[in-house]
């Protein structure tokens, strides 16, 4: 799904927008076109974000809440990068735990948000 790979990679894609790459020494700026394209792409789905993060905190459902933050805890912060990996544990089981629930259902709510925000980035777009 188009919108696990975003988010997969949102981190990354933050750190570099507006930023310089080196090559061999020599600082070289992202073309205007590019810059503008990947700007665009990530202020729509930013906008997508909010939306979802706006219904889940608003929703009375605990669940909802959960789903969002999971979804933050998983892609949009990069607090569990290194804790606990000496351990062999992973980001899900992590995340499970820290919610009491099992890694099944942090799956499930992965899914549930990435269909919702696919229907909200794709709904801005158009």
């Amino acid at each position: 799904m188009c919108i696990k790979k975003f988010l997969k990679n949102y981190l990354l894609m933050k750190r570099y927008i507006h930023t310089t790459t080196r090559t061999s020494n020599v600082e070289v700026e992202l073309d205007d076109d590019s810059d503008t394209r990947i700007t665009f792409i990530n202020d729509q789905f930013e906008r997508a974000l909010d939306i979802f993060k706006n219904v889940c905190m608003e929703s009375k459902k605990p669940e909802d809440y959960r789903c969002y933050q999971i979804i933050y805890d998983l892609y949009l912060t990069d607090e569990f990068e290194h804790v606990d990996y000496l351990q062999g544990e992973d980001k899900i089981s992590m995340i499970a735990e820290k919610y009491n629930i099992n890694k099944r259902t942090v799956y499930k709510d992965i899914d549930k948000a990435s269909s919702i925000l696919s229907s909200l980035y794709f709904g801005i777009l158009n």
